[in-house]
């Protein structure tokens, strides 16, 4: 399983980096949602690799945003192994217990990018694709249409750019 061309061009248009500042960096930005109580900076960093979070006044390079963000898709893909099993974060693979093709995979990786991957975990969408209902599956991005309550306009392109690509 990976994240094709196709997905990651589409997580970088959900997820843009913002403009850089004059010193050529990126600072954090409130969540479109949940403001300055979810900080993200980069392709929708909220929390480094050391588990802090990202913090008003951070500010990071390109490559470091980059760096962040194949980190975190790999993450997503795959998991991360905890101190113990009770720690231990399943990645999209481990979640999926159907065949997907490349382009379905790649919906779902970015759509567990920008959820979280325990929000796939509970979700209606896991469990139709799961019992191989793939259009019962690809209605279910159009659910995912709030951040804190709020229905967000692009959160519902994105949702539909997610469901197009599983599509394909």
């Amino acid at each position: 399983m990976k994240l094709n061309a196709d997905g990651l061009a589409l997580l970088k248009h959900f997820e843009s980096c913002l403009k850089p500042t004059s010193r050529g960096t990126f600072e954090a930005y409130p969540d479109p949602g949940y403001g300055w109580n979810v900080a993200t900076i980069g392709w929708g960093t909220v929390q480094y690799e050391n588990g802090a979070k990202v913090k008003h006044g951070d500010e990071i390079t390109q490559a470091r945003a980059d760096e962040l963000l194949e980190w975190e898709i790999n993450e997503k893909i795959f998991g991360k192994k905890g101190k113990t099993p009770e720690d231990d974060i399943p990645g999209v693979v481990d979640l999926v217990k159907v065949p997907l093709t490349e382009n379905q995979a790649s919906a779902l990786i970015v759509f567990a990018y920008n959820v979280g991957i325990f929000a796939l975990k509970r979700s209606t969408l896991l469990r139709k694709l799961n019992a191989k209902d793939y259009a019962g599956a690809a209605a279910q991005f159009g659910v995912w249409n709030k951040s804190n309550g709020k229905v967000l306009k692009g959160l519902i392109r994105r949702r539909a750019a997610e469901r197009a690509l599983f599509e394909k």
